[in-house]
C-alpha cells in the first residue's frame, strides 16, 4: 500500500520528493505520464506536467492524481509546489470531495 503520494506540478519536482523519500530508506517510485507503481512502493512521486497550463485545467489535472491516489490506497496525500512560486499552485489544489486539505509550507536554504 502506498503510505504518500506526492504530487508535483513538474518532473523535477516529482523527482526531487522521490529521490528525498528514497534515500530515507522508503522504497518510492516516480510516475511520468500513467506509468503504474509497483506494489513494493511506499511512496509514489506523480508528476501532473501542470505548470503551464491554465488554473482550471491544472487544478482538474491535480484533482485527478489525487483522486486516483486514494483510490490506490494512498493515506496521505502532499501537494509539491515550486520553491519559487512558479505555477498555478493555489488554484491547482483542491482536494477531493469529502477530504481534508492540510497544508506545510517548508524553506530551504541551500
Amino acid at each position: 500500500m502506498t503510505d504518500v503520494t506526492v504530487i508535483a506540478d513538474d518532473l523535477a519536482g516529482a523527482a526531487d520528493c522521490g529521490i528525498a523519500f528514497a534515500l530515507a530508506g522508503l522504497p518510492s517510485f516516480v510516475s511520468i505520464g500513467n506509468s503504474p507503481p509497483p506494489d513494493s512502493a511506499q511512496i509514489v512521486s506523480v508528476d501532473t506536467d501542470t505548470r503551464r497550463l491554465s488554473r482550471d485545467e491544472a487544478a482538474r489535472k491535480s484533482g485527478e492524481a489525487a483522486k486516483d491516489a486514494y483510490r490506490r490506497g494512498s493515506r496521505t496525500l502532499y501537494k509539491k509546489i515550486d520553491s519559487t512560486l512558479r505555477g498555478t499552485w493555489p488554484p491547482s489544489w483542491r482536494p477531493p470531495s469529502g477530504r481534508r486539505l492540510s497544508t506545510a509550507a517548508v524553506n530551504r536554504r541551500w
